[in-house]
């Protein structure tokens, strides 16, 4: 279906670092706590930031290969 899906049980204040979903579309659930979310568009357009609270989600396309 190229969605992905995992779950991650992140600390206070802990992040993952930036990468990129080019083999799939990443899907997003907050279970618990607010989670804050970043997404940095590679045509220039400004920064997508997220606030979820449980129950909620976001998605982050696929992002184009960069293997040629």
């Amino acid at each position: 279906m190229g969605l992905t899906m995992a779950m991650l049980n992140l600390g206070p204040c802990a992040m993952l670092p930036p990468h990129l979903h080019t083999r799939a579309t990443n899907f997003l659930v907050a279970v618990a706590r607010t989670t804050e979310t970043y997404m940095v568009n590679g045509n220039g357009a400004p920064a997508i930031a997220e606030t979820l609270t449980p129950g909620q989600m976001t998605i982050f396309p696929r992002a184009p290969s960069t293997r040629r």
